[in-house]
């Protein structure tokens, strides 16, 4: 016949910290930003930026090149847009959600690109 139980022992010692567990669900985004410092404006009339370009009856060929590099830097944002890959990258975030108003901050994109500041 089986005696009586016996007496409780002593604490052991603490075990090893197990494995991290799996990340948890991304929370919701934080709230918007303070509106940024609004863009330097011309201010100028098209006969005023006239005026500029033709100085003494010459050309001003530094103002007309810095305006055309201006309006093609535009063209090529309208026909390939920046997607926040390497390839195609935005110089600022503001670019980049103009471009692309469905993206997320922090999404990361398939096709092995980058991920999207």
């Amino acid at each position: 016949m089986p005696g009586l139980p016996g007496l409780f022992g002593i604490k052991g010692l603490k075990g090893y910290q197990g494995s991290p567990g799996l990340p948890g669900k991304r929370g919701l985004p934080g709230p918007p930003g303070a509106p940024g410092a609004p863009g330097k404006s011309l201010n100028m009339t098209l006969a005023q930026l006239k005026g500029l370009m033709y100085l003494s009856d010459k050309p001003n060929f530094s103002l007309i090149q810095t305006l055309l590099d201006s309006l093609q830097q535009e063209l090529q944002l309208l026909l390939d847009p920046p997607d926040g890959s390497k390839e195609h990258p935005a110089t600022t975030c503001l670019e980049l959600w103009l471009c692309h108003p469905e993206y997320r901050s922090g999404e990361n994109l398939s096709d092995n690109r980058d991920t999207i500041v």
